[in-house]
């Protein structure tokens, strides 16, 4: 079983990568170690596998002015989080000059030595000229997503991509509500 959890504020785009609702699985304080120990944190959406408690996939988004805590928040998973979280998506969105938001997708995941490793960054808006756009994609592995519930019969290493297009759909008509443009 596989469940995806989503929290955002409504004035944020990242409300759109939440899909639905199934069950609130925010780690207790006593789920982060090290110097995040007793610390908790509500994420913005999240892939929980099986009965685990504590997620491997994080998705954290927020506005330009709030980055240096998005920062903080992914060394709180990380670090925190023991290993636990093998990917982490920082997404940044940034107010320009006549309503319109620029964005960008960090690709995060933490190594064996618990140091964190930028995987990938990708432009948001603006995007790709359209004849280009279906190529850009985040990239992760079967292991990175599913961890140890890959299922025996399948290759965790198999490469899976993710292209940005509906992320651009879904946050072009976020924006929309809010009265923005993508820039």
């Amino acid at each position: 079983m596989h469940m995806v959890t989503g929290f955002a504020e409504a004035c944020s785009p990242c409300t759109c990568l939440a899909g639905s609702l199934l069950q609130s699985m925010i780690p207790e304080d006593s789920d982060f170690f090290g110097v995040y120990a007793g610390s908790s944190k509500e994420p913005d959406t999240t892939i929980t596998h099986g009965t685990l408690r504590f997620p491997n996939f994080v998705i954290e988004s927020g506005w330009s002015e709030s980055f240096p805590r998005l920062r903080a928040d992914k060394d709180l998973w990380i670090h925190g989080g023991a290993g636990r979280v093998i990917i982490l998506l920082l997404i940044k969105w940034s107010l320009l000059a006549n309503g319109k938001v620029s964005g960008t997708v960090e690709v995060w995941s933490g190594d064996a030595n618990g140091n964190d490793l930028l995987m990938q960054v990708e432009s948001i808006f603006p995007g790709p000229p359209p004849h280009l756009a279906g190529a850009q994609a985040l990239r992760f592995t079967r292991a990175q997503l599913f961890g140890n519930v890959v299922g025996a019969t399948r290759n965790p290493a198999k490469s899976l991509r993710s292209t940005l297009t509906r992320l651009r759909s879904l946050a072009t008509r976020a924006l929309s509500k809010m009265g923005l443009q993508r820039a």
